[in-house]
Parts: structure tokens; C-alpha cells; sequence
């Protein structure tokens, strides 16, 4: 839980610490959003022209950079126009950031 928010010395969001990389099938774009690389985001943006591609579940850039608490990179997104819509299970971005909060408020109870 507290991954969610936790940094590790390059600004990237730590792992679940499971062994098993979270966005090891993830497209480049959705990958850097869940990260939090901008130099990264920025060029896929540039490559991939749509702030809003999603990934096999529905799922935009938008929704792994605010389910991350990655906080520069949400701001970028929604720079470039991001839609705040729902994945294929009806969560939206801000659904996964008051999720996200409220697990991390949970584990500091």
C-alpha cells in the first residue's frame, strides 16, 4: 500500500515489491505515465499523438499516472487535453487516486 506514494531515488514510483514488474506488458505511453518518467512520457506523447490511447483494459496514460500518485505527470496529461474517463471496470483516474489515498490512509491507521 504504501508503494503507492513511495519514491525511489530516480522520482519513480517503488514496485510492489513482488519480484514481478508491474508494467512489464504495459504499452511505452502507459508505462512512463505509471512511472512518472516525463523526459519518457514526453517523447512517447510526441510518437503516439493521443494523450487518451488506451491499453487492452481501457486504461489511459491518465489512469497509471493518478493510480501512481505521479503528480507532475498527471498535471502533464491533463496539459495535453486527458480525459478523466472510465477503464473497462468503470474506474476513472480520479476513482483510483481517492482509492489509492484512502488505502494509504488505511495503513497509517
Amino acid at each position: 500500500m504504501k508503494r503507492l506514494f513511495s519514491k525511489t531515488k530516480s522520482g519513480a514510483a517503488a514496485s510492489n515489491g513482488g519480484g514481478s514488474d508491474p508494467t512489464k506488458n504495459l504499452p511505452k505511453l502507459h508505462k512512463y505515465a505509471f512511472t512518472g518518467d516525463l523526459a519518457k512520457l514526453n517523447a512517447a506523447l510526441k510518437k503516439a499523438g493521443d494523450v487518451n490511447v488506451e491499453d487492452e483494459v481501457k486504461r489511459t496514460p491518465l489512469h497509471y499516472a493518478a493510480e501512481q500518485g505521479q503528480e507532475k505527470a498527471v498535471l502533464r496529461l491533463l496539459e495535453l487535453n486527458a480525459t478523466s474517463r472510465p477503464d473497462e471496470v468503470g474506474k476513472s483516474p480520479l476513482i483510483l487516486v481517492s482509492c489509492c489515498m484512502l488505502r494509504l490512509l488505511c495503513s497509517l491507521l
